[in-house]
C-alpha cells in the first residue's frame, strides 16, 4: 500500500515539476533575459576591463493606490510598469568596482532612487526588450569601468581596510520559478475601494479641528525576474494589500499631533471590513482630542515601558539597522566586535525570518522566498539567549561572515544591500503587563522619580549608525506617552516627547519583556530604496531612557475655523466648483483678519480641473500607457493694503497652493480654499512688513513712485465651453505609438528610439472679490519621436522631431506620421557620416524653419525680454533700459517690428 502511495505522490510531483518547467520555458521574457545576459557577458568579456559577474533583474509591477481625504477621493491611480536593472562587476571578487562605491545605484554612493530602464508591458516586442537590455547594460558597464579605475587608484593610495573580506561573496546556484498570479487575482475594482475609503475618511469630517484626515488603500502585484552569470534563475511573485489611516491636528501652541493606523494582508479580501476601520478612525479622533489638551512633557531620564508596537519600532531603528552587514564595512560598527558577547538579557531572542508568513495572528509584510540577489531566504538568529550571534548579510561579505544569508534587498533601480525583513523579538521569561508596571514603579521609586513613562504608540524614527562620520545615535518619535505615577494617581497623557540616546547605553538598560507580542508593519527607506518590513515585539521594560522636549512650533492656529461640512450637492461640476469658491470667498473677505491686522482688499481663487495621458512606444512595444482620472489643483491670492500700495513685494503673483480632492466635493473644496487662504494671509502680512521697511530705506524714484501696484478690473462673467471634444482614446493612442515606433525596426543603426505621446485636458475656473468669474477650457498634446546613431568617428548623435497640438482631433493620420518618421530616420542616418566641424568659424549663418522661432523665443519671449517685469530694486540686463533702441537687424522688420516702444 505504501509503495502505491509513494508512486502516486511521485507521479504528482513529476507532473507538477514538468508543468512548471514547461511554463518556465514558455516565459518569453525570462528566455530573452537568459539569452541577452549570455550574449552581453560574452561580448563584454572581449573588452580590456572584462566583467567577472553580471545579473539582470526585472520588476513587473502592477499597483493601485486610492487616497481619500475627509470623505472625498484625493488620489486614485492604477499603474503598470516593467523595469530592468542590470548589475555589472569588473575585476574580481577580491577587488571590484563596488569597493568604495557603496551599492545603491549607478550615480554614486549617495544615489538613492536610481532608475533602471522601462521594458514593454508584454512580450510581443522582443526587439524592444533586447535593445533596452543592451542599452542599459552598456550604460552600467561604462559606469562600472570608470568606478573600477577609481577603485584601483584609491586602493594603491589608501591605508589597508580593517575589514579584509572580499568585495563579493559566492552563492549557491538557484533555480526557482513561480507561475504568474492568476488573472482574476491581479486586479481590484478601484471604484469599490474609492467608495470604501470615502466612507472611512468621512469620519474625520465631523471633527472641525483636524488638519489631516485620510484613508489610503494600496494593492500591489509584483513579479520579479532574476538571472545571473553564475546560472541562478529566480522568478517569484509578491501580492500585498494595505490600508493606512492618518489624522492630525495642531495644539494651541502650534505643535502638530499625528496618529496613524494600518492594516496589512496578502489579498484585499483579507483586510478588515469598513466597520472596524470606521471604529478605529473614530477612536483616533478621540485620542487626538485628548492629545491636544495634554500637557507638554519636560526632558526626562528614568525608567519606562514600551508597548509591543512601540518596542517593534524601537528595535527596528536602534538595533535592526546596526545588524545590516554592509554598514559594518566602513562605519556603523556598533556591534561588529561584540559577536559572542551578551548584548541583551539572557531571556531575549532576536531573529530575522523572511520565510515567516504569519506571526501573532498577523500577515508579515517582510515575507519573501528569495532575496533580490537570487539567494534563498533563511531565518537568521541574531541574538540567542542574549548573546549576539549573526548579522544580516547580502553578498557583501564581512570578516567572519563570508556568505549571504538571503537579506540582499532593494526596490526600483538601486543595487541590493543587506536589509531587515521580519524582525522578531521574543523572551523565554515573559511577564504580564501588571508585573511590568510594578517593575516600572519600583524602579522609579528607587531612582527618586515621581513617575515613569509608558510609551503607547510610536511613529517611525531615524538612526545614525556612524557611517560617513555621523554620530552613532537614534531619535524615535513617540506619539502617545503616559506618566505612570508612583503614588497611584491615574496615568497622565503627555505630548511633545522625543526619545533619544545611543544604542549601547539603551541596550544595557533593557531588563524584561511582556507576554503578548504586537506587530508593526511598514516600509523602511535606505540607500537601496523602500522595502516592506515587519517588526514584532512584546512590551519591554527599560530601567533608564532619555527624552528631550520636541522643538516648539511657531505656527499660530488658523484665523477662521474650518468650514462646517454640510454634505452639499449643488449641481453639475461647474456649479459645485463655483459654489464652493463663492462660499469661501465671501467668508474670507468678511472675516479673514487678525486682531489689529489689515483686512484683505483682494482675494482670488483659481482651480484647475485636469486629466492627462502618456503613451510610450519603442520598436513596436508599449513601454507605458496611462490615463489619469480627473484631478484638481488650485491657487489662492490674498492681497493686503490697496491698489496703490499692496503686499506684493516681488511684483509677481504670490500664490499659495490649494490641496484639492480629485472628486468634485463642495465641502472638501471649501476646506482646501480655507487652508490656503489662511496661509496666504499670514504670508502677505510678512511681505507687507518687509516691503514697507524696504521702501522706507530705499524710496522709489519719482516717476515710479506714482505708479499703482495693481490695476483694478471691472466685474465680468465669462464661462466658455469646449468647441471640440477632447477625446482620449487610449486604445488608439497605444496603437499609434507602437506602430510609429515599429518603423525603426527597419533602421538597425538607430538605437534608443522611442515615440512619446503626452496630453493634458484642463478646465480653469477663477473667482475674485472684484466680481471676475471665468471658466476657460484648454488642452495640449505633444508627440515626440527620437533616436540616436553612432557616427563614423565614434561619437553619438541624438535627434528628435515633435508636434505640439491643442486637441487629439488635430493629430495627422498614422500613415502620415509613419512617413514623417521615415523621413526623420533617414535624415538621422545621413548625419552619421558627416564630419564634425573642427575649425573655428566667425561669419554669417542661415537659420530657417523652427530654428528661427526657437532663437527668437529663447532670447526675447521671456521676463526681462519682451515680457515686462517690475522690481522694487534696481535691475540689470534685459530690455528695460533699451527703450527706443533697435535690438535686432533692421532687415527683419518686414516680419516683426522689433524696436521696443
Amino acid at each position: 500500500m505504501n509503495h502505491f502511495i509513494r508512486l502516486f505522490l511521485s507521479g504528482v510531483l513529476l507532473l507538477t515539476f514538468s508543468g512548471v518547467f514547461s511554463q518556465e520555458q514558455e516565459d518569453r521574457l525570462l528566455q530573452l533575459m537568459k539569452q541577452e545576459l549570455k550574449y552581453n557577458m560574452e561580448e563584454l568579456k572581449k573588452q580590456e576591463s572584462a566583467p567577472y559577474y553580471m545579473n539582470l533583474r526585472v520588476m513587473d509591477d502592477y499597483t493601485v493606490s486610492v487616497t481619500s481625504s475627509f470623505g472625498a477621493v484625493a488620489v486614485s491611480s492604477e499603474n503598470h510598469t516593467r523595469m530592468l536593472v542590470p548589475q555589472v562587476r569588473l575585476g574580481s571578487s577580491e577587488l571590484d568596482n563596488f569597493k568604495y562605491n557603496q551599492q545603491g545605484g549607478v550615480a554614486g554612493e549617495k544615489s538613492r532612487g536610481a532608475q533602471g530602464v522601462f521594458l514593454p508591458l508584454d512580450d510581443a516586442a522582443p526587439e524592444a526588450i533586447r535593445e533596452a537590455i543592451w542599452r542599459e547594460t552598456l550604460k552600467r558597464y561604462e559606469f562600472a569601468r570608470n568606478m573600477y579605475d577609481q577603485v584601483k587608484t584609491k586602493t594603491s593610495m589608501s591605508v589597508e581596510d580593517e575589514d579584509k573580506a572580499p568585495c563579493f561573496s559566492e552563492a549557491p546556484v538557484e533555480d526557482y520559478y513561480e507561475t504568474p498570479v492568476p488573472a482574476e487575482k491581479q486586479k481590484v475594482d478601484i471604484r469599490v475601494w474609492e467608495k470604501r475609503m470615502n466612507e472611512v475618511s468621512a469620519v474625520f469630517k465631523a471633527c472641525s479641528v483636524l488638519r489631516e484626515g485620510a484613508a489610503n488603500f494600496s494593492f500591489q502585484v509584483l513579479r520579479t525576474y532574476f538571472v545571473n552569470s553564475e546560472g541562478t534563475v529566480v522568478v517569484q511573485n509578491r501580492v500585498a494589500a494595505r490600508v493606512t489611516l492618518s489624522a492630525s491636528l495642531n495644539a494651541a501652541d502650534g505643535m502638530n499631533l499625528p496618529l496613524n493606523a494600518s492594516y496589512f494582508a496578502y489579498t484585499p479580501d483579507e483586510l478588515p471590513d469598513n466597520a472596524q476601520m470606521i471604529a478605529d478612525a473614530e477612536d483616533m479622533v478621540k485620542r487626538l482630542l485628548a492629545l491636544r489638551d495634554a500637557p507638554v512633557a519636560d526632558p526626562y531620564t528614568g525608567p519606562s515601558i514600551l508597548s509591543g508596537s512601540a518596542s517593534g519600532v524601537f528595535f527596528h531603528e536602534i538595533f535592526g539597522h546596526r545588524l545590516e552587514g554592509h554598514r559594518l564595512k566602513t562605519g556603523g560598527q556598533t556591534f561588529k566586535k561584540m559577536v559572542g558577547e551578551q548584548v541583551l538579557p539572557v531571556e531575549f531572542q532576536v531573529y530575522c525570518d523572511p520565510l515567516l508568513e504569519h506571526y501573532a495572528g498577523t500577515d508579515m509584510y517582510g515575507y519573501y522566498r528569495y532575496d533580490d540577489e537570487g539567494v534563498k531566504a533563511r531565518r537568521v538568529d541574531n541574538v540567542v539567549n542574549g548573546v549576539l550571534k549573526e548579522f544580516l548579510m547580502s553578498r557583501i561579505p564581512l570578516d567572519g561572515f563570508p556568505v549571504s544569508n538571503g537579506h540582499g534587498r532593494t526596490s526600483g533601480g538601486g543595487d541590493p544591500v543587506s536589509r531587515q525583513s521580519n524582525l522578531v523579538i521574543e523572551t523565554t521569561r515573559p511577564y504580564t503587563e501588571k508585573e511590568l508596571r510594578a517593575m516600572l514603579i519600583a524602579e522609579a521609586k528607587k531612582q527618586g522619580k515621581e513617575y515613569g513613562y509608558y510609551f503607547q504608540t510610536v511613529t517611525s524614527g531615524f538612526t545614525y549608525t556612524g557611517e560617513g562620520g555621523s554620530l552613532n545615535s537614534f531619535n524615535v518619535t513617540p506619539l502617545e506617552v503616559f506618566r505612570v505615577f508612583v503614588d497611584g494617581r491615574p496615568d497622565e497623557l503627555v505630548r511633545g516627547v522625543d526619545m533619544i540616546g545611543t544604542p549601547l547605553s539603551m541596550f544595557s538598560n533593557i531588563t524584561a519583556a511582556g507576554d503578548e507580542p504586537s506587530v508593526f508593519t511598514g516600509v523602511c527607506g535606505a540607500e537601496s530604496g523602500w522595502v516592506p518590513v515587519t517588526a514584532s515585539s512584546p512590551m519591554i521594560f527599560v530601567s533608564q531612557i532619555e527624552t528631550q522636549r520636541r522643538v516648539q512650533a511657531r505656527d499660530i492656529a488658523p484665523i477662521l475655523p474650518s468650514p462646517q461640512p454640510g454634505n452639499v450637492v449643488v449641481g453639475n461640476t461647474d456649479e459645485t466648483i463655483f459654489a464652493a469658491m463663492c462660499s469661501e470667498l465671501d467668508r474670507n473677505r468678511e472675516a479673514l483678519i487678525l486682531p489689529r491686522g489689515p483686512k484683505p482688499y483682494y482675494i482670488s481663487y483659481t482651480i484647475a480641473r485636469y486629466r492627462h495621458f502618456q503613451m510610450i512606444g519603442s520598436l513596436g512595444g508599449l513601454l507605458h500607457s496611462s490615463v489619469s482620472p480627473w484631478r484638481m489643483s488650485g491657487g489662492t491670492q490674498v492681497m493686503l493694503g490697496d491698489y496703490e500700495n499692496n503686499s506684493n513685494a516681488q511684483y509677481l503673483e504670490q500664490i499659495a497652493p490649494v490641496q484639492l480632492p480629485s472628486e468634485v466635493d463642495y465641502d472638501v473644496i471649501r476646506r482646501g480654499l480655507w487652508e490656503s487662504s489662511d496661509m496666504m494671509y499670514k504670508y502677505s502680512l510678512g511681505m507687507m512688513a518687509q516691503k514697507t521697511n524696504y521702501l522706507q530705506q530705499n524710496p522709489l524714484p519719482a516717476d515710479e513712485a506714482g505708479l499703482a501696484d495693481m490695476q483694478p478690473l471691472p466685474a465680468v462673467t465669462h464661462l466658455e465651453e469646449r468647441a471640440v471634444p477632447f477625446v482620449i482614446d487610449s486604445v488608439a493612442f497605444d496603437r499609434l505609438v507602437m506602430e510609429l515606433s515599429a518603423v525603426f525596426k527597419n533602421y538597425k543603426d538607430i538605437y534608443n528610439s522611442s515615440v512619446r505621446l503626452n496630453g493634458l485636458e484642463m478646465d480653469i475656473y477663477r473667482l475674485t472679490t472684484e466680481g471676475v468669474q471665468l471658466k476657460k477650457p484648454g488642452g495640449a498634446i505633444s508627440l515626440v519621436v527620437s533616436g540616436s546613431v553612432r557616427c563614423d568617428d565614434g561619437s553619438s548623435l541624438s535627434d528628435s522631431f515633435s508636434l505640439s497640438l491643442q486637441n487629439p482631433a488635430e493629430l495627422p493620420s498614422i500613415e502620415q506620421l509613419k512617413e514623417r518618421t521615415k523621413v526623420f530616420a533617414e535624415g538621422l542616418l545621413r548625419l552619421k557620416g558627416i564630419p564634425l566641424v573642427a575649425e573655428y568659424y566667425n561669419g554669417p549663418v542661415m537659420f530657417e524653419g523652427g530654428a528661427v522661432a526657437t532663437i527668437l523665443a529663447n532670447n526675447l519671449l521671456n521676463p526681462g525680454g519682451l515680457i515686462a517685469t517690475r522690481s522694487l530694486g534696481p535691475t540689470r540686463g534685459g530690455l528695460g533700459n533699451q527703450f527706443g533702441q533697435r535690438i535686432i537687424d533692421s532687415r527683419l522688420t518686414n516680419y516683426i517690428n522689433m524696436q521696443v516702444k
